[in-house]
């Protein structure tokens, strides 16, 4: 009896002890990708996963994809863009995306 007694104390002190264990702050290292329009008046979110930039069609206009450390919304203004930058297409242009 003592055994069982020992070993569900045990196992309680346990439990107990790892309910207060402190979370763990989660890092994202994510790059929120943002595509710009054929008017280029603003870059649309299409998420973490990088676009096809041989869908971009050359412009004389901002960079055709830019991405960002993180999510700053549904669209970002071209010409007042967040800090945070971490990615710049290498062409200037524009994606046409559904």
């Amino acid at each position: 009896m003592k055994k069982v007694f020992f070993g569900l104390l045990v196992a309680a002190i346990a439990v107990g002890g790892s309910a207060f264990t402190s979370a763990q702050k989660k890092v994202t290292t994510d790059t929120y990708y943002y595509v710009l329009n054929q008017a280029g008046t603003s870059y649309r979110s299409v998420g973490i996963v990088a676009p096809d930039e041989d869908l971009c069609s050359t412009a004389p206009i901002s960079k055709c994809v830019v991405g960002f450390n993180a999510d700053h919304g549904t669209t970002v203004n071209p010409t007042s863009l967040p800090s945070g930058k971490t990615y710049e297409s290498s062409t200037s242009g524009y994606i046409t995306l559904p």
